[in-house]
């Protein structure tokens, strides 16, 4: 899984596996603010074991 900005506050989910191709969700400001949130917190809760 991973997101991708597609600019004015737009992004979307890709949700995908090695058997299956990538899938975008409905573009919507929820997944950029879900982004947003997900870059700041990465590296105050993944080195210190808390994800």
């Amino acid at each position: 899984m991973c997101f991708m900005e597609l600019g004015n506050e737009q992004a979307t989910q890709m949700v995908f596996d090695y058997t299956h191709p990538p899938l975008p969700a409905k573009p919507s400001s929820y997944y950029h603010y879900e982004k947003t949130l997900l870059g700041r917190a990465y590296w105050h809760l993944v080195p210190i074991g808390m994800v």
